[in-house]
Formats: C-alpha cells, sequence, structure tokens
C-alpha cells in the first residue's frame, strides 16, 4: 500500500547495510542504516555504513522475508512464551498452595475494591494500583520466577581487563556463564529453595 508503521517489522524492512562491510570480519562496528529514503547514487553507494568512502560500488543488503519472519518468531516466543509460562506456573503453585491463594485473593479483593465503588477512577489509576499497591502479589510474581526462572542461564562477555568477581581475576573476552536457576535453587540464598513461599521476598 506504500504506507509505512512505525513497528518492530517496518525497521527490518528498511534496515540495510553494505556488502562491503559484510565482508569486514570485525563485526563490532558494523552498523544498519534504516534511511529507505537515502540517495542511490554513485556517490553515496561508494559510502560505508561508518560514513567513510568505499573505493569500489557497494550494493545495499537488505533482510530477507525469511530473515524477517525468523527475527518475528524470536521476538514474539521470547516475549510471549515466558510470560505464558510464568502465569502458568504461578496458578499451578497457587492451586497446590490454598493458603497462599487466600492471602493474595484477600489483598486483591481489598485493594481493588475501591475502583468498584469510585467509577471516575481512570485505567491509568487502576494500573498504578496494580503496579504499586499490591506487594503480595508481586511477591507471589516473584517467587513464581525464582522457582522456575523463564531463563536458566545467562552468558556474558567479559569486556575490561583486571576485572576480580569474587576474588577470581577476569580477563577481557573471557565468557562468563551465569547460572540462574542454580542460584535461585541454592540452599545458602532461599533456605528450602523448593518450597514455594513468597514471604521471602516480603
Amino acid at each position: 500500500s506504500g504506507k509505512k508503521r512505525n513497528d518492530l517489522v517496518q525497521l527490518m524492512m528498511d534496515a540495510y547495510v553494505y556488502e562491503n562491510d559484510l565482508q569486514s570480519t570485525n563485526y563490532d562496528k558494523l552498523t544498519a542504516s534504516g534511511d529507505a529514503d537515502a540517495d542511490d547514487s554513485e556517490e553515496s553507494s561508494n559510502k560505508t555504513s561508518n560514513g567513510t568512502s568505499s573505493s569500489s560500488t557497494s550494493i545495499k543488503r537488505s533482510l530477507t522475508e525469511n530473515e524477517i519472519i525468523a527475527q518475528c518468531i524470536v521476538f514474539f516466543v521470547g516475549g510471549f512464551e515466558t510470560t505464558a509460562a510464568t502465569i502458568a506456573h504461578c496458578l499451578f503453585e497457587l492451586a497446590h498452595n490454598p493458603k497462599i491463594q487466600e492471602l493474595l485473593y484477600y489483598e486483591l479483593a481489598s485493594v481493588l475494591a475501591k475502583f468498584k465503588s469510585e467509577e471516575s477512577k481512570t485505567s491509568l489509576e487502576y494500573y498504578e494500583t496494580i503496579m504499586t499497591d499490591l506487594p503480595y502479589l508481586e511477591a507471589v510474581i516473584k517467587e513464581t520466577l525464582r522457582k522456575y526462572p523463564s531463563v536458566t542461564q545467562l552468558t556474558r562477555l567479559v569486556s575490561t581487563d583486571g576485572y576480580k568477581l569474587n576474588g577470581i581475576l577476569l580477563f577481557k573476552g573471557q565468557e562468563i556463564d551465569i547460572p540462574i536457576s542454580a542460584v535461585h535453587h541454592c540452599q545458602d540464598y532461599y533456605p528450602h529453595p523448593d518450597q514455594f513461599s513468597p514471604d521471602r521476598f516480603m
């Protein structure tokens, strides 16, 4: 239709890099431009993404339709599956722990009751109440994420030399694995780690 949307798909459709830049082995400084209306003259096509001139004409390389679809699937799964799994695990634990479920119910009922009697309340006020005035709900969610973390392990790259972590010297370029699930189930940090106990976050 020729219309442009301000969303992820449009950004990926407009993004491009120059072929010359892709041939470089140093990807740290590789940048993509989203200027779809850029001048396609020989002068502009002889410029790399960092603004320097290239000796030969460089062709713009854009994402293929399959690459855009793949990125959208990753984006969707990353946002949807983690939320759905957290809610499912939360409901599972509440079903197995009726006392916790009852405490949460009374907190929700007492705090949200004012919205039934006051029609003037806006959706923003309702949202702020949910986010700030329900500490036990927050504790239940945190305990759910502790027991069932969405990501079980993180990998990070050390960016500077001479950094120490718990007395251990780390070197630039070294990969560090952070075992989230192991930490969350460690007796030293969380007594009775297999027990669902939101009170530990209160």
